[in-house]
């Protein structure tokens, strides 16, 4: 018999509130892909890293949300296994905690499917234990350690967590015995293959929350946005910045190794390291890559700059 639930959590837990504890043994960041998006391409790195603030990138932020997590379960050690596809380049982390170790592997096929990797990686542990398993190029607007404890009160075996219209968000919390159903051989995807065979055995659970909890950087306009939302949610923790306001400014983020003029201006934009930028230009809502070119007094709108020239163009009013 199927068995799927669904709860719904809207208020986060107070600082007196503690979540019920599971034998969590991971975090698994899946970061494969057999088809890189055409922005992924243009960067010619690793999405993780890809900067949120200056000298800070998406892995990093990964890393902290883990550590965080593990401070509030009391963990010495939570580490975090980063799955990349067969090609594709290792992330370089610049925060490295020492409770939170970080294992970078690789599928071992292009076409294993997401529920193949988490059975070859987990089919034989402890019946008992539980793994977080994140899709790793987004970037969380909530704190893992608050959507950790919604799921875990689930208290299922396996418990996705999904916006209002009940769409997955990238992030479940799975007894790995449900992984031992899956095929050793072949293709197995995890929403439509996989789950519903496990939900016949096991009990299986919808977490829905009421707002967006996740940006994926896989795309350019999905990624500024991200970026946007990181600091905007900085600004507010700072007391910056009051919950409705919405900034002329929300950042500038120019790395080491990219070369920008005189009187340039950058905003809601990221110049990678690399790029090249004439003075007097003005770069909005935009990415310039490594190889990237803007020319003196050119205003780059909405736009993708890469090696070979501007690509297509980044959709307007998606970034906000």
């Amino acid at each position: 018999m199927t068995r799927i639930i669904e709860t719904t959590h809207s208020a986060s837990p107070g600082p007196e509130r503690r979540p019920n504890k599971v034998a969590l043994r991971s975090l698994v960041l899946l970061c494969g892909s057999v088809y890189p998006t055409p922005f992924i391409q243009s960067v010619r790195r690793s999405p993780l890293d890809l900067p949120l603030a200056d000298n800070w990138s998406v892995l990093d932020n990964w890393v902290t949300q883990a550590e965080g997590l593990a401070e509030q379960w009391n963990r010495d050690r939570l580490p975090v296994r980063v799955v990349l596809s067969k090609s594709a380049a290792i992330p370089t982390p610049r925060c490295r905690p020492h409770c939170v170790p970080i294992v970078f592997e690789r599928d071992a096929s292009d076409f294993r499917g997401t529920a193949g990797i988490l059975h070859d990686l987990y089919a034989d542990s402890d019946e008992e234990g539980y793994i977080l398993v994140a899709g790793g190029t987004q970037v969380l607007s909530s704190e893992l350690s608050e959507l950790t404890t919604c799921l875990v009160e689930a208290r299922a075996d396996v418990a996705m967590l999904a916006d209002e219209q009940g769409l997955s968000i990238g992030l479940m919390l799975m007894r790995t015995a449900c992984l031992r159903c899956v095929p050793p051989i072949g293709y197995v995807d995890l929403k439509e293959q996989a789950l519903p065979r496990i939900a016949q055995d096991h009990r299986v659970a919808v977490v829905r929350r009421p707002r967006i909890v996740t940006h994926t950087v896989r795309h350019a306009d999905q990624y500024l946005a991200a970026v946007h939302n990181h600091h905007l949610t900085h600004r507010y923790l700072a007391g910056r910045l009051t919950p409705d306001a919405q900034g002329h400014r929300a950042f500038s983020i120019v790395e080491h190794g990219a070369t920008v003029g005189l009187n340039t201006r950058v905003h809601d934009s990221v110049v990678l390291g690399g790029a090249r930028v004439g003075p007097d230009a003005v770069i909005v809502r935009s990415v310039v890559c490594k190889g990237g070119v803007v020319k003196r007094g050119q205003h780059v709108i909405d736009r993708v700059v890469t090696r070979w020239g501007v690509s297509s163009p980044i959709q307007p009013g998606t970034v906000h």
